[in-house]
C-alpha cells in the first residue's frame, strides 16, 4: 500500500488528486508501557473511520492505513 501512495504521489499531482488523499505522519518520544493501549485506540479509530465511509451508496475503494514501529535503534 505504501508503494502505491508513493505512485499516486508522483503521478497525480495536480490540485483534485492532492485533495482526495491524506499522507500525514508524527514522530514521538513514547513511554514504551502505553504502545499497546495506542494500539488498541488505533483500532477502535480504525473501525470508526470504516463505519463513517460506509454510510451511504459506496463508489470508491480507498484504502486507510495505520502504522505504528519504533523509531529507536
Amino acid at each position: 500500500m505504501l508503494e502505491l501512495a508513493v505512485k499516486d504521489m508522483q503521478n497525480k499531482t495536480d490540485e483534485k488528486s492532492f485533495e482526495r488523499r491524506l499522507i500525514t505522519s508524527t514522530s514521538i518520544a513514547a513511554n514504551s508501557k502505553n504502545i499497546p493501549r495506542a494500539k488498541e485506540k488505533l483500532a477502535e479509530v480504525q473501525l470508526e473511520i470504516a463505519e463513517i465511509l460506509r454510510e451511504g451508496p459506496c463508489d470508491e475503494v480507498i484504502d486507510l492505513t495505520l502504522i505504528l514501529f519504533p523509531l529507536t535503534k
